[in-house]
């Protein structure tokens, strides 16, 4: 399981093609025990099939997950993971008072969206195994212990 989003310039597409080669190493048998998941933290513009349409650049194994906002961040918070979204930032104290953002129809970039970039190995039961960081998915740590993580916990 993965927190991330379809507008995410650098780690989530990273994480995800490193995802992609490694389950491109297992075997048809561990993949059908295997499901890679990457959740929305930005749910409100991750829609279902913009979901499905990011993943299949990957692996049309892959599935998405969103929901409600205060879902996802829940689910985020039981993790532990990061996900702050942009605020709009509020000038008005440097322009002599309320500014007019009447023609402001753009916040902070969705790049500055701040989440984990972790990846969470959990049971078919839900249970918690061990999340791996973002060095051990890029440098192959992952990739090597994945087998034996499916062989125990795949079910």
């Amino acid at each position: 399981m993965f927190f991330g989003f379809v507008h995410c310039p650098d780690v989530c597409p990273a994480t995800l093609a490193s995802l992609k080669g490694t389950y491109d190493t297992l075997t048809a048998e561990q993949r059908a025990k295997l499901q890679v998941q990457l959740v929305s933290v930005d749910p409100v513009v991750d829609t279902p099939a913009l979901l499905r349409e990011y993943l299949d650049k990957f692996d049309p194994a892959f599935t998405g997950l969103t929901g409600q906002p205060a879902t996802i961040d829940e689910a985020a918070r039981a993790l532990f993971v990061s996900n702050i979204a942009p605020q709009a930032a509020d000038h008005s104290a440097h322009t002599g008072g309320a500014a007019d953002h009447s023609d402001d129809n753009v916040s902070a970039p969705a790049a500055a969206r701040i989440h984990g970039d972790e990846v969470r190995v959990i049971t078919p039961q839900g249970d918690f195994v061990r999340v791996y960081d973002n060095q051990e998915t890029i440098d192959g740590t992952l990739r090597h212990d994945l087998p034996a993580l499916i062989a125990q916990y795949g079910g």
